[in-house]
């Protein structure tokens, strides 16, 4: 059951991003200003503002996050080779930390677990691949502790 739910959402939902029509549909409309607003710059001002763990997060708002996060650190590390050596990506990886930690949180909850779960990333190699392929699983359809799904 769980092999054939981690088949079909690569099939349906990971795959396709790397087609011509996938990246006009799912990636060019997020890497505008409009896109990096609203998935990257709201939900550090949301994050930071209300401070809570509970609640859930949909697969597109913690993918399109760690998108920006990974954009982010690309420019800051080639700035810091540069110009800084190293304290600027140490003040942007600080200052990202606190977001990605709570929508990690909130990504567990949408799958219907604790947050400890996330815990299984400490193990080398099969934690990390683990939770990759755990966060690209559609979250629960139904309502459940931490609240009512996100679309």
């Amino acid at each position: 059951m769980i092999i054939d739910d981690i088949k079909n959402t690569f099939t349906k939902d990971v795959f396709p991003l790397f087609s011509k029509q996938g990246l006009d549909k799912y990636i060019k409309p997020v890497l505008t200003k409009e896109g990096f607003n609203k998935y990257f710059v709201e939900t550090v001002k949301s994050l930071y503002t209300n401070i809570d763990f509970k609640g859930r997060t949909g697969r597109a708002q913690y993918w399109y996050f760690t998108l920006f996060c990974f954009l982010i650190g690309i420019i800051t590390g080639i700035l810091d080779g540069i110009l800084f050596g190293g304290f600027l990506s140490m003040i942007v990886a600080l200052g990202l930390l606190l977001p990605s930690l709570e929508l990690t949180v909130r990504r567990v909850h949408d799958l219907g677990q604790p947050w400890f779960w996330m815990l299984i990333g400490i193990i080398p190699y099969i934690g990390g691949i683990a939770l990759l392929i755990w966060f690209c699983l559609p979250g629960e359809e139904k309502e459940n502790q931490w609240g009512k799904p996100v679309k």
